[in-house]
């Protein structure tokens, strides 16, 4: 049972099908017309292979239900959200596009786009695409199931996969939320004339403009870790979270060791010189930080969070009377809470790394470099994480593997919270009629958010309602992460 909950799990889908031609049938149907929400998110693809009726079920849960309570717990959960959804600092509005893609495509993505408008501003829009093929129905071997008189699909009513199709969607609407509360990083850009090579450019144009990218976007693993910490990692992950286990000595049946976690870690860090992309072609299993986003980044998100709460005297990690270590997803997510905060309020990555580590690590780059495999610390939280999301696994009784989500407690039995059945509002991230990319409402006027190794601090952003951040007499201006501007909690 735990297996299979695990593979339905996956991030992608990895079912591929081939379709049959029914799509000329289908739409003999349908030429009086589709119903309005139908036409409005569904695209070609879609309409091609599922039932019109279905298709509106699935906007529906999406739209009216799913989407929604996604967005009201993340807002909830992180008090800078809600912060910033009072100050108007996140976007209301965002448009819902249903595509059926076979072809190894994920259950949903958000698509984001960042342009400057005729006055120079840079702004931001933003998609929901959720997939069809990862919703239709299907048999217990993972076969479509093809409606004989209609020879359409139909949805999905299986509470697994609706419920993975959640934690899923939580994820993407994270992403969402960081793209409007941390701009700078998200987007990889502060200053737009750095952004866009005049139509000359030259060679120290193109150097210019990618240092620049370089000194501002985020790590892919900050920014799937994040996103990853807010649904059911561990359940959906437990494959790879058993093979770094195996890979490190243990065994299936042991533990986790700091000891073999630094193994596992150092024995695949990624050669000098060598494209992530091509590494991870090479290596199986592959658990670099630099390569693998959502595991690595996964439990380096979590181990930033615990030390943000270290820096303020406290701590996820505590023994129970009978000697088990516990790890408290509350904490860790305030810890969490914090650092977004601060890159928020316009304090680089790099500086937060090293405020909050006390100068252990000097910034992004040297934690990348040393996370677990050169790092007792950051060894044995991880060991002391993925050890009681092993014995909750374990315990007798228990219907799932360990979430993992810093939403709920780490030790709660279900997949999510979400109920698909149940319709909601929130006022942020409102699916609209479209589904086209739409333009973010959040005000960024008064915000200095950060990047990477690059802050906005000391800019005026000059940025107007529904635009990003822009702003004048850009200098370059990097911060020193030897001398922190801003120490952590300022």
């Amino acid at each position: 049972m735990k297996k299979t909950i695990s593979f339905l799990l996956s991030l992608i889908l990895l079912l591929s099908v081939a379709v049959p031609g029914y799509s000329e049938y289908a739409f003999s149907q349908y030429t009086s017309g589709l119903p309005g929400d139908v036409a409005i998110h569904c695209s070609q693809s879609a309409l091609d292979v599922m039932e019109i009726g279905e298709l509106a079920k699935l906007v529906e849960m999406v739209k009216y239900r799913a989407e929604p309570q996604a967005v009201e717990l993340l807002r909830t959960s992180f008090p800078a959200f809600e912060e910033a959804a009072r100050n108007n600092q996140l976007g209301t509005e965002i448009g819902l596009n249903i595509e059926y893609d076979d072809n190894n495509a994920p259950m949903a993505r958000v698509l984001c786009s960042f342009d400057v408008d005729d006055q120079g501003r840079l702004f931001f829009s933003y998609c929901l695409v959720v997939n069809a093929f990862t919703l239709a129905e299907r048999d217990d071997a993972g076969n479509l199931l093809w409606n004989p008189e209609t020879g359409m699909l139909r949805l999905t009513t299986d509470p697994t996969s609706l419920d993975a199709f959640s934690c899923i969607l939580t994820h993407e609407m994270m992403h969402a939320f960081m793209e409007d509360y941390n701009r700078s990083g998200m987007m990889g850009v502060i200053d737009p004339d750095m952004a866009y090579l005049p139509a000359y450019a030259t060679e120290e144009d193109a150097a210019a403009s990618l240092a620049h990218q370089q000194a501002v976007e985020f790590p892919k693993w900050f920014v799937e870790g994040t996103a990853t910490a807010v649904e059911n990692a561990f359940m959906a992950l437990q494959a790879s979270y058993d093979e770094l286990r195996i890979y490190g000595a243990e065994g299936i049946d042991g533990w986790y060791t700091p000891e073999g976690l630094q193994y596992a870690f150092a024995a695949t860090a990624l050669p000098a010189g060598m494209d992530p992309e091509e590494y991870e072609a090479m290596v199986e299993p592959c658990f670099d930080l630099r390569v693998s986003a959502y595991v690595s980044g996964y439990l380096a998100c979590l181990y930033l969070a615990e030390l943000a709460t270290n820096s303020e005297g406290n701590s996820a990690c505590s023994v129970t009377p009978d000697g088990f270590d516990v790890v408290d997803s509350a904490v860790l997510r305030s810890g969490l809470n914090d650092i977004l905060r601060m890159l928020h309020e316009g304090v680089t990555l790099d500086d937060i790394i090293y405020s909050i580590s006390n100068g252990r690590f000097y910034d992004t780059a040297d934690f990348e470099n040393t996370f677990i495999a050169y790092d007792d610390d950051s060894a044995i939280f991880t060991g002391i994480l993925l050890n009681y999301f092993l014995r909750l696994t374990r315990q007798n009784g228990r219907l799932n593997p360990a979430n993992g989500s810093l939403l709920y407690p780490f030790d709660v039995d279900y997949l999510t919270q979400i109920d698909c059945t149940k319709n909601a509002y929130s006022g942020l991230y409102q699916i609209i009629d479209t589904s086209d990319l739409v333009d973010s409402t959040a005000d960024l006027r008064d915000v200095t958010d950060a990047g990477k190794s690059l802050s906005s601090w000391g800019y005026w952003n000059s940025a107007t309602v529904g635009a990003g951040s822009y702003y004048d007499d850009y200098t370059g201006m990097y911060s020193d992460p030897g001398y922190p501007a801003f120490p952590y909690g300022a």
